[in-house]
């Protein structure tokens, strides 16, 4: 479903793989990309709702995507673990 609605210049920047657990009780989704990456020390801010990095000229959005899925994946008692390198890019596991 995810990757139907991904076009086809957006899919060359990251991986979304999804996969369940043995006795079906979660679904495991992966998102790799291959960004520029978030530095160690703004990590611990990306899921901050007044945090955006205004900083980096390349940035188009609001800063509100990463807080929303956070809160979305709690609300469905999940979560979100993720690590970022710089010019290696992100992972998100939620």
């Amino acid at each position: 479903m995810f990757d139907k609605s991904i076009n086809n210049d957006f899919r060359e920047s990251f991986i979304l793989d999804n996969s369940k657990n043995q006795d079906m009780k979660y679904i495991v989704i992966t998102v790799r990309d291959n960004g520029t990456g978030i530095p160690q020390d703004k990590l611990s801010l990306i899921f901050n709702e007044k945090h955006s990095d205004q900083s980096n000229t390349n940035w188009d959005g609001t800063g509100l995507g990463l807080p929303i899925c956070k809160h979305l994946c709690e609300v469905l008692n999940g979560g979100i673990i993720y690590d970022s390198e710089i010019n290696i890019g992100s992972i998100f596991v939620f």
